[in-house]
């Protein structure tokens, strides 16, 4: 089952909660000014009389205030009654402010009761109107999911449209939506509109052929105040200075500011729109002064000639402006691949050396460990050479001690055979 409890999420509903129309169905309103009267009928009011009092509590009443009496009735309780008196107003105004503050709390109470059920309701309708809906759910399902296209055409309604605001506040995947032609409201335009406020991922939003109005166009002058991601938007046929209570040309002025400061849009059409010429010079003033925008449609609105030439110099010099920033672009990236070219050229080189150098380093050495091992073999063969060398001498000499041995002795048999014969 689809998991839609991000509609009820705190940080949701704190961040669309000023859309909701809280005077709609008779609730409390918004002015929650206390008539005087009232506030009069619930403060019993008893002025002080000082001349009922005797010249013995006038006294008292004097010093008690810290002011020396003057000893004749009629001039101290003279002075006692505007002291009466001014005291008299300055407890009637702290009882009316009194008043008047809790009559407000409550008041501010009851709205904010009021708001809450509302804010219930609305939760309540959105789930039932997704659940009812498969296309709808399944839409959900794939952006909560994170599994949904880049780009995105989903069929809302009044209902729906609220909740995918919602979903959209907090998106970072989805990069264009397209809700026109779908007879959304205003209210449903606002809440579309709020998202791109807190949204950073979202760079195309396509809302034609609605019926937005005054509050669309408020809500998208708030978020386009800080949204710099946007770069397209097309809001053509839809009559945004229009209200409930007729037309509404602030809204028109409100959204010409943001555009004049906003840093992200490349594309934006108004077309047929319903703005007239007051709005018309402050949507020009605001594009000229804009050098991001290089397309504006205002087509089918009341413009003046000399607002269109205004905005259409301006878009010029826009494209001047991005073509040779583009054309600089380009070229720096040209350098950047230059430069990026020459420092594998040059790692290569370096590479290459440091392999031969390390070539020649192991070919030295190997030389001096074969010459090492030339000049070990050579010793070692002088070493067994001088061996067999003392080892022969050695078995010479005993050959020559056993050859004298030998000799000495036959020397001996030979004298011994000649001293006999003698005899």
């Amino acid at each position: 089952m689809l998991d839609l409890s991000f509609l009820k999420q705190e940080h949701l509903l704190e961040a669309f909660q000023d859309l909701i129309d809280l005077d709609s169905d008779g609730g409390p309103t918004r002015n929650t000014g206390v008539a005087e009267d009232e506030i009069d009928a619930d403060v019993q009011i008893h002025k002080l009389d000082a001349s009922s009092l005797t010249l013995t509590d006038v006294i008292a009443e004097l010093e008690r205030r810290g002011l020396q009496p003057k000893g004749f009735y009629s001039d101290d309780a003279k002075r006692l009654q505007r002291c009466f008196d001014d005291e008299h107003e300055v407890y009637v105004e702290t009882k009316r402010k009194e008043l008047r503050d809790a009559k407000i709390a409550e008041a501010e109470e009851n709205r904010e009761r009021h708001k809450k059920a509302l804010i219930e309701n609305e939760v309540l309708e959105e789930k039932g109107e997704i659940s009812n809906n498969t296309r709808v759910s399944e839409w959900f399902r794939l952006i909560l999911t994170k599994a949904c296209p880049l780009e995105c055409r989903i069929n809302v309604n009044g209902i729906t449209a609220r909740s995918l605001a919602k979903a959209l506040w907090s998106d970072s995947r989805i990069t264009a939506i397209d809700v026109s032609n779908m007879n959304l409201s205003d209210k449903a335009g606002a809440y579309l509109a709020r998202a791109l406020k807190n949204n950073r991922t979202m760079s195309k939003l396509e809302m034609n052929e609605n019926k937005f109005g005054s509050e669309t166009c408020k809500s998208l002058a708030n978020s386009l105040a800080t949204n710099n991601t946007l770069a397209f938007l097309s809001i053509g046929s839809n009559l945004l200075a229009k209200s409930q209570n007729g037309d509404d040309r602030g809204c028109i002025e409100l959204l010409a500011s943001s555009i004049g400061k906003n840093s992200g849009l490349v594309f934006l059409s108004l077309w047929r729109c319903g703005i007239g010429p007051e709005g018309g010079k402050a949507i020009c003033n605001a594009v000229s002064n804009n050098t991001n925008l290089i397309s504006v449609e205002v087509g089918y609105n009341n413009f003046d000639n000399d607002d269109i030439l205004l905005l259409t110099k301006g878009l010029e010099a826009n494209r001047r402006i991005r073509d040779l920033s583009l054309e600089k672009e380009a070229e720096l990236v040209k350098d950047q691949e230059r430069v990026k070219q020459d420092e594998l050229k040059a790692k290569k080189e370096k590479q290459e050396k440091e392999l031969n150098q390390q070539w020649l380093e192991e070919q030295k050495n190997s030389r001096a460990e074969l010459r090492r091992e030339k000049q070990a073999r050579k010793e070692e063969d002088t070493r067994k050479e001088n061996e067999t060398k003392q080892q022969m001498e050695h078995i010479q000499k005993l050959e020559e001690v056993r050859t004298k041995a030998k000799n000495k002795k036959k020397k001996g048999k030979k004298g011994g055979g000649k001293k006999g014969k003698k005899k």
